[in-house]
């Protein structure tokens, strides 16, 4: 069990520090493709909530969590 625990703590770990890493780019590549979009496309205000709660989520840890 202690094994168990142990490795589920270090895949945790490893997780976190990928998210850290990979959010940034994510985040601008994010709001870059949202530039892109016609402001009169059907899927705005879709891709306004998403970037809103990206960058809720930027201000508030600078990263997703991944945990399941």
């Amino acid at each position: 069990m202690q094994i168990s625990l142990e490795a589920g703590s270090r895949r945790i770990k490893e997780q976190d520090a990928w998210a850290k890493e990979l959010f940034p780019t994510v985040h601008e590549r994010l709001k870059q493709a949202a530039e892109t979009l016609p402001p009169d496309s059907p899927a705005q205000p879709f891709v306004d909530a998403l970037t809103e709660l990206v960058q809720a989520q930027a201000d508030a840890t600078g990263f997703v969590v991944l945990h399941r």
